[in-house]
C-alpha cells in the first residue's frame, strides 16, 4: 500500500501590515516573493493610498528567524500616466530573474465606463533587486482577440523553464 505523506500546516499569524505611509494606507495584497538568499526573500505587495489607487512596495523577510529585516519607504512601482492602462493602480502578479535583471509582470487597472474597472497585464524590470521598477513598455503585454474579447488579459504568472522557454498563465474571458 502506497501511503502519501500529508503536509501539516501550522498557523503562524500575521507577518506584515501596511506601511502607514502616504502611498500605503490600506491593503497589503498579492504578496509576490523574490528570493534574495537561502532564507531571505523580498516580498512585493500591492497597497493603496487614500484615493484607493494602488502601487507596489516590498518588505524583506528572514524565514530562518521569522522576522522582517527591511521595509520600503518609497514605492517600488507606481501608477502609469493619466490615460494609460495602469493609471489607477498597479499590483504585482509574478516576478522572474533573467539575464541579471528582474522582471515584474503586473496587473494594471483603471476605472471602467460601462464596467467597474479594467484589469490589464503589464511588464516592468529592475536592476537593483526591485528597489525601483521601470516600465519596459507603455502598452499592455497581451491583446484582446476573438477568442478572448471581453476581459483585457490580466494576472500574468510567468515561469522560466530550464530550456529557457517561458510559460505564462493569465486570466481571460470569452463571455
Amino acid at each position: 500500500m502506497n501511503k502519501k505523506k500529508i503536509q501539516i500546516w501550522k498557523r503562524l499569524g500575521l507577518i506584515f501590515k501596511t506601511l502607514n505611509l502616504e502611498w500605503s494606507r490600506t491593503h497589503s495584497m498579492l504578496p509576490t516573493p523574490f528570493k534574495l538568499s537561502a532564507c531571505n526573500y523580498r516580498i512585493f505587495f500591492g497597497t493603496r493610498n487614500k484615493k484607493n489607487q494602488s502601487s507596489i512596495g516590498f518588505f524583506d523577510f528572514d524565514f530562518k528567524n521569522f522576522k522582517i529585516k527591511n521595509k520600503s519607504r518609497k514605492k517600488s512601482f507606481d501608477v502609469g500616466k493619466l490615460g494609460s492602462f495602469d493609471d489607477n493602480g498597479v499590483l504585482p502578479s509574478s516576478i522572474i530573474e533573467y539575464n541579471k535583471k528582474i522582471y515584474l509582470f503586473y496587473i494594471g487597472w483603471r476605472p471602467g465606463g460601462t464596467t467597474r474597472y479594467s484589469l490589464i497585464a503589464g511588464i516592468a524590470n529592475t536592476s537593483n533587486k526591485g528597489i525601483k521598477f521601470n516600465r519596459i513598455q507603455k502598452n499592455p503585454i497581451l491583446k484582446l482577440s476573438d477568442k478572448e474579447p471581453y476581459l483585457i488579459l490580466t494576472a500574468p504568472h510567468v515561469i522560466r523553464m530550464r530550456n529557457n522557454k517561458f510559460y505564462m498563465w493569465y486570466v481571460a474571458c470569452e463571455k
